[in-house]
Parts: C-alpha cells; structure tokens; sequence
C-alpha cells in the first residue's frame, strides 16, 4: 500500500516540513503552532527522504519500520511468556488490524506503536529482574519520549502504576 497509495493532507504537511530547506526551519515552522507533532518526526521523515528520494513509500518508511519494531517486540513479549508459537501469533495479529494502516500513513502512528513496543519489552526485561543501566536508559530515554512525549506518557504512567502495585520503584 504504501507504494502506490497517493498522499493525502495531513501526509502533504508531513512532506512539506519535512522538505524545508534546515533544520531549523522545521523548528520555526513548529514552534509557530501550525503541526504538534514533535521535530523528531519530521527529522526522520527528512532523513529517510534525503536517503531513498521523495517518494511515497520513503516519506512512509519510518513508520513502517516502527510497525515491524512493534511486531518484533510482541514477539519477544509474548515469548518470554510462553512459546514461540504464541509469540508468532502475537507478531502477526496486530498486522491483520489497523496497524498495518498506520504503518502506511506518512504520519507518527507507525511510530508510536513502534516505540511502545519497545518501552513494553525494556519494562518487561526490568520487572522480570533483567534490569540494567542500558535498559532503565533505553526505556526512559530511546522509546519514544523524544519523539512522542505526548503519546507516551500515558504508557510510562500504566507501567509504572503496575510497578507500584508489585512493590516495585523504577527510578527516573
């Protein structure tokens, strides 16, 4: 789908910040409140362009690649807690759902739902007593935070919520 889908208008925004001749016109055109998607989006998307051409599909790819991190991640999950074969399924259902969509929309869900993922696996690894300075890191500071402190956060209260309810503290 992203190949040949065409672009729509919320993705033709995505493509016109993320075209802009320096970074710090993407700051200033954000920063004026016309897009509350966060800088790291379209830096991204600026990146992937700059490497693959202005296409559909490259203005598309980071997304794509945030719903096959989600995947992996599930697989991972799910896994850990029982077999591979659950953690097959796991890996594959979210891609017979809406998620495949996002994955194809020049837009942060694909994102998101990567980085999600990723923070469930690094929280998964702490609770299960894995923990490490890389992880408590990676969880708090490389899973979307950066990119999505908006959409995150409700994610990060429910883990840490059910830290507390195992007596648990995860520090910051």
């Amino acid at each position: 789908m992203a190949w040949y889908k065409l672009l729509w208008n919320d993705e033709l925004f995505t493509l016109y910040i993320a075209r802009l001749p320096t970074y710090s016109d993407i700051w200033s055109l954000l920063a004026s409140g016309v897009e509350q998607t966060p800088p790291t989006f379209h830096i991204l998307a600026r990146m992937s362009l700059k490497l693959f051409g202005v296409t559909p599909w490259a203005l598309r790819l980071p997304e794509i690649l945030g719903v096959g991190v989600m995947s992996l991640c599930l697989f991972l999950i799910v896994s850990r807690r029982s077999s591979a074969a659950y953690g097959l399924v796991a890996m594959v259902l979210p891609l017979v759902t809406h998620a495949l969509y996002y994955a194809t929309e020049a837009r942060p869900y694909g994102l998101v739902l990567g980085c999600a993922a990723l923070s469930l696996l690094c929280w998964q690894s702490m609770a299960d007593d894995r923990r490490s300075a890389s992880l408590e890191f990676a969880q708090r500071h490389l899973t979307g935070q950066p990119l999505t402190k908006m959409k995150m956060g409700w994610i990060e209260a429910g883990c840490q919520r059910t830290d507390q309810g195992r007596g648990k503290r995860i520090p910051k």
